[in-house]
């Protein structure tokens, strides 16, 4: 039997994320039903794929985060991979009839070489290979990708028209390239909207789409919203001018705590635009989209023309009084915070002080107190009655055994030893020094 491969490479914002939390949570599942998904390329997010195929054109976000950035030390990381990748699938029993990778990042494959290298790590393993990937109208693409941007930094306002080359607005041309190595046949689209999604659903989807049957057993990944309101977005966006993504050399992780509770407070539907400039947008790529739906999907545009969500006016200005808002609620957020840490500390303190009095106390009412202080009740406020019987206890244990041991300890030989002198002239070290 012809093992096959699916191949899903995004693309960027169409939920890769669930989908991968769904493959990695399910793998024993899905194993059962003949469906493996691999680790040698990394679990969940299949980064080794990207990186073995990237030229060593200009640096990528993807190959700074995997620390990459080295010539030398990307080329033994993509050998390294190959050959891992090799061994795993050399040891797979018959039964697994499927093989699914998934990396939203292989849509970022600018070249037709770069996809080759993909096919060249995959085709001697597979009999045929399946490129799986999501669409989303682009308007809503770039609005959540911008999102995204800011989040990890970006400063600039949105431009909507200008936002990205036209070439990424084209998914005919994008698909056209990675037919033109796979085949036309090999290319799998659908369309990322969940009215088009199996069930309503972007698991439910994707599952079918792999040929996987329903199990009411599997772990479904919650439901991830990392979208932000206009006003938060332009908060965050003044805000990155000051405290920036990077620092050193790495991630600001100051500034990457603050960003869940930005979403806590302030979630929405991202940047606000005008309809007028969105129906602009889709009559850009009216026409490719157009032969997008006649060559892949049988006809007609496939993506829906619904512009409902957007105003008829550009959105104000996030205020002054917008961005105080924002700012107060991020500082009692990283209060509580910075509270709960103070107490979640006070709390190992005292356990830390327990532990010590655990192990030298040999009474059994002393060890009790001990143990109680362990057990973590939550109210903090109870250590310290308890701890303080502890302490007294074994402070009483402590003096009873230095009484004992203390003669023996300083006089070893008390018994036998000679008087002590008050000659001037005696021997130093035969009596006592003043």
């Amino acid at each position: 039997m012809a093992r096959r491969a699916i191949l899903h490479i995004g693309t960027y914002k169409t939920g890769s994320t669930s989908i991968q939390a769904f493959l990695d949570n399910n793998a024993a599942r899905l194993r059962d039903q003949g469906v493996y998904f691999p680790f040698s390329p990394g679990r969940p997010n299949h980064h080794g794929l990207t990186v073995v195929a990237l030229s060593d054109r200009e640096t990528t976000g993807l190959i700074r985060y995997l620390d990459l950035e080295d010539k030398e030390k990307r080329e033994a990381r993509r050998a390294e991979f190959a050959e891992a990748l090799t061994a795993e699938l050399a040891s797979l029993p018959d039964d697994v009839a499927t093989v699914v990778f998934s990396n939203e990042h292989l849509c970022g494959l600018n070249t037709t070489p770069e996809i080759e290298r993909v096919k060249e790590l995959l085709a001697p393993h597979f009999g045929r290979i399946e490129i799986l990937v999501y669409l989303r109208r682009q308007d809503q693409r770039i609005i959540s990708d911008y999102t995204q941007k800011v989040r990890d930094g970006y400063t600039k306002a949105l431009d909507l028209l200008a936002y990205e080359p036209a070439e990424r607005r084209n998914y005919e041309a994008f698909l056209d390239k990675w037919a033109g190595v796979f085949g036309r046949e090999a290319i799998r689209p659908r369309i990322f909207d969940r009215s088009k999604f199996q069930n309503g659903d972007l698991i439910d989807d994707f599952a079918g789409a792999i040929g996987v049957a329903p199990d009411e057993a599997f772990i479904r990944p919650p439901a991830e919203n990392l979208g932000l309101s206009h006003e938060a977005i332009a908060f965050l966006r003044a805000f990155n001018e000051h405290v920036p993504h990077y620092k050193d050399g790495s991630r600001n992780l100051d500034r990457m705590r603050l960003l869940p509770f930005l979403r806590e407070g302030f979630g929405g539907d991202g940047v606000k635009t005008s309809r007028a400039k969105a129906a602009a947008l889709l009559d850009m790529v009216r026409e490719s989209n157009a032969s997008l739906g006649s060559k892949y999907f049988g006809g007609g545009d496939p993506f829906s023309s619904d512009l409902s969500r957007y105003a008829d006016e550009e959105p104000p200005e996030p205020t002054f009084d917008d961005a105080v808002r924002i700012a107060a609620f991020l500082w009692m957020k990283q209060s509580e915070t910075i509270n709960e840490l103070k107490a979640e500390n006070e709390r190992r303190v005292l356990q830390l002080a327990a532990v010590r009095s655990l192990v030298v106390a040999s009474s059994e009412a002393a060890r009790a107190l001990a143990e109680r202080i362990l057990a973590g009740d939550p109210d903090a406020d109870a250590y310290y009655p308890t701890l303080l019987d502890a302490f007294v206890a074994l402070h009483g244990e402590l003096r009873a055994a230095r009484r004992g041991i203390a003669p023996a300890r300083v006089f070893p030989d008390a018994p036998d030893a000679p008087p002590a002198s008050n000659d001037p002239a005696a021997p130093a070290g035969d009596g006592p020094k003043s």
